[in-house]
């Protein structure tokens, strides 16, 4: 991950709920040793109105200016892996992105019968939410646990989806392409953009 600016994690966590903050406090509480350093940089941080790295390391005499980037790029990390946890529940694609990954690590580890019943739990979902471009993926991931005599209703349904996402990026395209148009029609740049619409 690359380096994150002082600002953008300080936004970060000032972005977060208390409860978020509750979540991730417990999270990292998990790491011994090395998580009540981020916790105790992540409280100082929460702590301030405006960030201030110099005042920071004044009052924080464990920090050392040369480890703090280091620091603060993995708290980072730490804090949005504590709310991908966090958010699983609340989200159907942060469900089926879990799943995914479960499904992906059971099927590289020759686990077939358990990939397909979460691939098959996984795209009733999908199916239940119109989140066409997860179950596209799912059913990929499919093919390569079916038996022969399932690979025809695979593509048949895949050929479905990618019918359905078809439409759905029409749709998408008329409304940017009307969004544009509100636009001109109310930004009028010049007298001959005027005369145009009158």
């Amino acid at each position: 991950m690359s380096k994150v600016s002082s600002d953008k994690l300080f936004q970060l966590i000032k972005s977060l709920s208390q409860s978020e903050k509750r979540h991730f406090k417990l999270f990292a509480s998990k790491y011994e040793g090395q998580g009540k350093k981020y916790l105790k940089l992540f409280d100082a941080i929460d702590l301030q109105e405006n960030y201030n790295e110099t005042k920071l390391l004044e009052t924080e005499k464990y920090l050392k200016p040369s480890q703090l980037p280091n620091l603060k790029n993995y708290l980072c990390q730490l804090i949005l892996k504590s709310m991908r946890i966090y958010g699983f529940e609340k989200s159907v694609s942060s469900q089926l992105l879990g799943y995914w990954n479960d499904a992906s690590f059971l099927f590289e580890k020759g686990f077939y019968t358990q990939c397909k019943e979460i691939i098959t739990k996984s795209k009733k979902i999908a199916r239940q939410h119109e989140k066409y471009w997860e179950l596209f993926a799912f059913l990929t991931l499919e093919k390569n646990v079916a038996n022969k005599n399932e690979l025809i209703e695979i593509s048949d349904e895949e050929l479905l989806t990618l019918e359905k996402l078809k439409n759905i990026i029409e749709y998408q395209k008329l409304g940017h392409e009307f969004a544009s148009l509100m636009y001109e029609t109310l930004h009028p740049r010049n007298e001959s953009e005027i005369q145009k619409y009158q």
